[in-house]
């Protein structure tokens, strides 16, 4: 198996984010994530990532929130990329618009 499929596991099984431990983890996670440069991963990190935002919202490193939707935007998963965007900012956090207005126009 490899590392991202590993990382997809633990995803599904995280519940709401209770304390600053799980915060400093979920950076960790994210951060990861935004590394990743070939399209399958990129690919794989979205739907990670909606997983992921599915029981959770989390805020930290926002820069490296906004280079994952960026990286989908780019490789053309506009339909994930967006359903992220929108899920920030029904939870009223809204430091993606900015991106999602450029690749919604």
């Amino acid at each position: 198996m490899d590392v991202i499929y590993g990382c997809y596991f633990s995803v599904t099984s995280i519940s709401p984010l209770e304390n600053e431990k799980h915060d400093s983890e979920m950076g960790y996670l994210i951060g990861y994530l935004s590394k990743f440069k070939d399209e399958e991963s990129i690919m794989r990190a979205g739907e990670i990532y909606l997983k992921l935002i599915k029981n959770n919202t989390p805020t930290y490193k926002q820069e490296d929130i906004v280079t994952i939707v960026d990286k989908l935007y780019d490789k053309k998963y506009k339909d994930c990329a967006d359903e992220i965007c929108n899920t920030y900012g029904r939870r009223d956090y809204h430091f993606l618009k900015s991106l999602w207005d450029v690749n919604n126009s």
